[in-house]
Parts: C-alpha cells; structure tokens; sequence
C-alpha cells in the first residue's frame, strides 16, 4: 500500500476566555491579601476537548482558580497549572519581561520531561501563564495570556487527517469513549489507546503506549497516542499536541522508539461523554436517536486520526547535565491577530452600585436556594409600590420593600419634615428640619436612593383631597389636576399602601384603587394597636353584601361617610400618637402580607385565611396563610386575623359609587368633598339611618306601653 503524502503537521492555537469573576476576585485578593507583593501565584484553569464542529474550546479561569487545587474543576475538563504574575503598575506590566517568563515556564515542562515526572503525570506537559496588570480605580484588568510548548526541529510532517469513523466502528468508539470515562476521577489530557488484532479497543495512561508499541510486532494491533483535542478543526490538530509530540520525541527509547526518524497515529479525540445529550440535528427524530444508539452514537464523533512523522531524537535529557530545551513559542495574539495584551473593562460591573444590586439579589437568592424553592424574586422585585404617606408607617414600609428587593417605590405626601420627624421616621435626618421646608416624599424618596442607588424611588407633593375638606371655586381646577395625577399613579403601580395619618385621607386612594381594580394593603395606628388588611379588588359590575365573596375595603365597616377627623381636635388628637414600636411591627406586616399574597396564585383575589385550622386554602402561598385582617395589641402581645366581606353601602367601593365616579368624574368627587351627606345619601347610609331610627322609636313606643300598663 502505497504511503500517504506529508506536509508539515500545523496546530491550532490555544484560545483563553477568562470570565468577569476571575478578574474580580484578583481585584479582592490585590486589595486585601496581596498588596504590592509581585510573587508569582499558583493558579488552575481547565478546557473541555471539542465536540462541536463550531465551537472551539477555550482554557477558561474563574473565581475557584486561585490556588493549585484542582478539585473545584469538574471531571469532563481537563485541569492546567498555571501562573499568574501581577503587575503593580501598567509601566510594570508593559515592561514586564515576557520572554523570560515563557522561557522559565517552558523550562519548567522540561525539567518535568527530564526527571521523568511528565511520563507518570503527563499533565504536566501543558502549563499556562497570565501576566496581569489590575486598576482597581477603575476596574480595567490588562491581561495576557501564554501558552508554553517546544518548537520541534525539523517540524514534523503528518498525513492528511482522517476521521474516526474510517478508524472505528460503532461499537468501537463506544467503547473508546467508555474507556477513557474509565480512566481516573478528572479527563486526563494525554492517553493511549490500542485496537487489537481482534478488534478489541483498549484504554490506558500514556505510560502503556510503550508497552503496546513494542507488542505490535509479534502480536498485532496498533497503539495511537490520544490527546483531548479542544479544537474543533477536521484538517489540524490542537496546541497540547506540540508538547506531547516534543515529550514523544525526547523519550523514545522509553517509548519504544528508535533514535532514527519514526511515524505514530495519534487520536484528536474530541468524543462527547457516554451519554451525552446529542446535538439538535441528531436528535431530531425518534429514527435518528434508535440510529445513533445503534452504531454507539457515532454520528456525533468530532475525533481526528493522523499519522505523525517525528524527526530523529535529539540527545535525550537526563537528571544531570541535561540539554537545553528546545526553543519556545507560546504568547497568545489578541483580538486583530497580534502579539499583545487584551483589556477586560469591568467598571460597568464593579462599580458599588452594581454590586449593591447583585448583593440585595443574592440574599434573596440564598433563601431560594435551600430554604424556599418556591420563592420568586424577580416578581417581588418588579413590583410597583405606591406609598400614600411619607411620615412613620411610609418610611418603615419602604424600607422593608427594600428588604425584599423591590425596585420602584413612589411616595405620595403634601407634608415637610418637622424636627419631631427624623426620631420616628427612618428615611429623615436632622439635617432635613434644619434646611427648612424639605418636603417629606421628596426627603424620602432621596434617602432610598442614598441607600440602594438601583432603586427606583419618585416623589409627589400632592394634597389627597378628601371628603368633609370643602374645596372652594378658587382652588377647584388645582384639586382636580391633583385628583387626576391621583388616579394616573394609581393606575401605573401594582399595589397601593395606605399609611396617611387620617381616616378619610385614605378614602380617594381607596376608591381609585377599586376603580383601577389594584391591591390595597392598609396599615393604622391605634396608641397601642394597630391594623394591617388588604382590600378586595372588585370585578367589574361586582357589588358587594350578601351573597359577594369579595372581601371588604377600610370603609366597608363603617356606616358613616369619612369627615373632617382634625375638627375641634387638641394637638395630641391631632397627632399619630402611638407607641414607637407600633409602626415597625405594623409596616413589617403590612409588606409580608403583600410579598405573600404575590406568591398566592390568585394574588389580590385570594380567599382569607383566619389561621391555624382554617378550612381555606393556607398552602397556596409557600409563605404562609393569607389573611384579609390583622389586628394586633401590644398590652397583650396579641395578633389576631379576621374576615371582613364588602359592603353593598360602601362609600369607598360599593359599585354604586364606583358607577357614580366612572359617569361623573370629578364633578363626583367635588361633590363628596364638599357636601357632608352625599356619600351617604348616594350609597343608601341616610335611608339606612332613618329606617334604623324608626324601629328604634317602635322599639321605644312599646316600651312605654308597657310601662303604662
């Protein structure tokens, strides 16, 4: 058979791809552990043989590779020493002298090869450099990368490449693969194989290359020199094949070789793993998947054979007085094909805002990871809150909503920060009262931001108009235009929280809320008492009373149309006079209560839950029973849920007012602020009083009647 023509054998170049969290942990580790030290360190990249025909297989270098332990690397890679020489200044980095670094380096894989080291561990033959210069001003890491191996002189000469399907059958490369997942722990990047005279396909460490060579003569068979190949190319060979050739060639005689010019098969393996998932072409129906079972999946099979041509030994090295290793290349081009350095800019990443941000987002993570599986933090986290109130339960709210990662927080509030203020209300300082009138929504929506700068925190000054505050013709277009923004923010968030400090001021943001069908969450203060409930979201056309499962809003209880509470009223009724540990305890459950109901599958409509031994569905949020009430005393360290359905004479969410504000307008509302029983006329209160009025004087006349007989 006539011998295959030669050209000289050509390798495909190492590529690195070092990820952002490398980067940032040399950042750490220079800032808190290094210093200006310039030692060299030890650390461990890995790269993955090719099975893709578009895809070239990088050394890639994370986080977990400082340090030369190389368990963190999963056992598909193969695992590379490396070392890493950090400048301390750019200067340094650019004047760096490289060529003695590669030489040293490449000294290195030689003395191995000279003590014999590299024939028990071939992994040795492979070693990588990273000269890096880290600005940790401004986050850019200079970096460049070097991967040491040997010039052979004269270059050797190869075949053409043929695949290994033309090598293997089927069941052949099956075996191939299951062999070398056989090997060790961790993919070794160096191996051997044999096929036997019978077909046998045979697996071992490099080491019984020599053993299976000297043995083709009397007993038949072929032994191959194998590499895990990370490129994908059918026409040339990887990098780690320079060194395993220059290694071949320095120890032939322990390979069984002669001195003179000798010829090996040598194996790109590129085989996916036993059991891997084929690629989309392939699996693309039943027929094709029973096909690539049967021929052990040879379809996939990326592998390589070529039959390589050393040139004649060179004096082989010894422990002592051993020759100079071959000449060495190594230093990886950049991105236009040149010699030199690359640049990872991570200021984008790196800078404290962003890792505020990825932070909040990890200790919400680490709760799902173990704890709760079922958590969903990008929901909470998109949620828009809207905060009616600025002063004590507004601040506590919003920073528990920064707890839980929320984003966009948007205070409604008319008022300014008081000295009384900054004591109570978290979101204030003392500088605030000093400065003057610094309003409050504007105090707090800055404060957020000062806190979490990826928060997305707004304010509005805006007066919530309110029944029994009459609103004059002088003031009545302002009022509207304060109403209309009113309703556009109401109908722009995703959940509204009441936390004004009087009854009817929540009365409007109540009503437009049923209107624009949103979840409420209600909190107030009593001295030492407090309520926290959700509103009902009505469905269109939906009334409440008898026969409505919908649940109450804050007025639903009420049989009186809210008023003007700050009438004839002495300073301390005039003020939120509670206890200070209220508004804490108040806030925190009025925010779990909302992050509980967004894991509820029917969120605002889920039924209420009254607590151990309810009958409803307390399982359907991960987090726990969703109640409609809360109502806690401190005196008696009590809480207590309960249930509340709506009223059909609601003067906040009954249909009849809502039809009257959806026909009407403003002109509705004008109305309700300025006339004291129009509410209660409009919903059925008044005629409900005189009826109530009347049975009571029945009541009273049959009394008398029978106090005179």
């Amino acid at each position: 058979m006539a011998a295959l023509p030669q050209t000289i054998l050509q390798f495909s170049p190492f590529q690195s791809a070092p990820e952002s969290t490398f980067f940032a942990e040399l950042g750490r580790r220079k800032l808190h552990t290094y210093g200006l030290s310039d030692a060299a360190i030890d650390i461990i990249g890995s790269f993955a043989r090719a099975e893709r025909a578009e895809t070239t297989s990088p050394l890639c270098v994370g986080a977990d590779a400082f340090g030369s332990d190389a368990s963190s690397v999963p056992p598909s890679l193969c695992a590379i020493p490396g070392t890493l020489h950090n400048a301390n200044t750019l200067e340094d980095f650019k004047e760096f002298d490289k060529t003695a670094l590669l030489e040293t380096a490449a000294q290195r894989i030689w003395d191995d090869i000279s003590s014999g080291a590299a024939l028990a561990e071939p992994e040795r033959l492979l070693r990588f450099l990273v000269l890096t210069f880290a600005d940790l001003k401004t986050h850019r890491y200079y970096y460049w990368f070097a991967f040491p191996a040997f010039v052979i002189s004269p270059p050797p000469e190869a075949s053409e490449p043929i695949a290994i399907t033309s090598v293997l059958d089927g069941a052949q490369l099956s075996a191939l693969r299951q062999g070398f997942a056989a090997l060790s722990p961790r993919a070794p990047p160096f191996f051997a194989v044999r096929l036997t005279q019978g077909g046998v396909v045979e697996v071992d460490a490099l080491l019984r290359f020599a053993e299976w060579r000297a043995a083709e003569a009397s007993e038949g068979g072929e032994a191959l020199l194998a590499f895990c190949d990370p490129c994908p190319l059918l026409t040339n060979p990887g990098w780690p094949l320079r060194n395993l050739l220059a290694f071949v060639g320095a120890m032939m005689p322990k390979f069984g070789l002669p001195d003179e010019a000798v010829s090996v098969r040598v194996l790109c393996f590129r085989e996916p793993p036993p059991g891997a998932s084929m690629s989309l072409t392939n699996a693309s129906s039943a027929a094709s998947l029973e096909l690539s079972q049967e021929l052990g999946g040879s379809q996939n099979a990326r592998s390589i054979v070529l039959r390589v041509t050393l040139p004649a030994r060179h004096e082989a090295p010894s422990q002592s007085g051993a020759p100079p290793p071959p000449k060495s290349v190594g230093w990886e081009r950049n991105s236009v094909g040149k010699l030199g350095a690359r640049l990872m800019d991570l200021s984008a990443q790196m800078k404290p805002e962003t890792l505020a941000e990825a932070s909040v987002d990890l200790n919400l993570r680490l709760m799902r990871w173990r704890l709760m599986p079922s958590l969903q933090t990008e929901k909470v986290a998109g949620t828009r809150c809207l905060l009616m109130g600025a002063g004590t339960l507004g601040c506590a709210v919003a920073r528990c909503l920064l707890g839980w990662g929320v984003r966009t927080i948007t205070f409604v509030d008319s008022g300014v920060v008081s000295y009384s203020n900054p004591v109570r209300q978290t979101l204030f300082t003392f500088d605030d009262c000093v400065s003057g009138a610094t309003p409050k929504a504007q105090a707090a929506a800055d404060a957020l931001r000062r806190i979490f700068p990826s928060v997305e925190a707004t304010a509005h000054r805006i007066a919530i108009p309110m029944p029994g505050h009459s609103v004059g013709p002088e003031v009545a277009q302002s009022v509207k235009a304060d109403c209309q923004a009113l309703s556009k923010l109401v109908e722009d968030h995703d959940v509204v929280f009441l936390l004004t400090d009087t009854r009817e001021s929540r009365w409007l943001p109540s009503l437009l809320a049923a209107v624009h069908g949103k979840l409420v969450i209600n909190a107030a203060l009593g001295f030492d008492s407090l309520l926290v409930m959700r509103h009902g979201v009505p469905k269109q056309g939906q009334s409440g009373g008898a026969g409505t499962s919908r649940l109450g809003c804050y007025f639903c209880n009420d049989v009186v149309a809210p008023a003007n509470s700050m009438l004839r009223r002495t300073l301390d009724q005039q003020c939120t006079v509670s206890r200070p540990g209220l508004s804490m305890i108040a806030s925190a459950l009025a925010v779990e209560l909302m992050v509980t109901l967004l894991h509820h599958p029917k969120v605002g409509d889920a039924d209420a839950d009254i607590g151990a031994g309810s009958t409803s569905a307390v399982t359907a949020s991960p987090l726990g029973c969703v109640p409609h009430q809360i109502r806690a005393s401190l005196p008696m360290y009590r809480n207590d849920v309960m249930i509340g359905q709506a009223f059909d004479k609601c003067t906040a969410c009954s249909s009849t007012v809502l039809d009257a504000f959806r026909e009407r307008g403003f002109s509705f509302l004008h109305e309700a602020f300025n006339r004291a029983t129009y509410l209660e006329d409009l919903t059925g209160l008044t005629q409900m009083h005189a009826e109530t009025e009347a049975a009571l004087e029945d009541i009273s006349l049959l009394d008398d009647d029978a106090e005179d007989d």
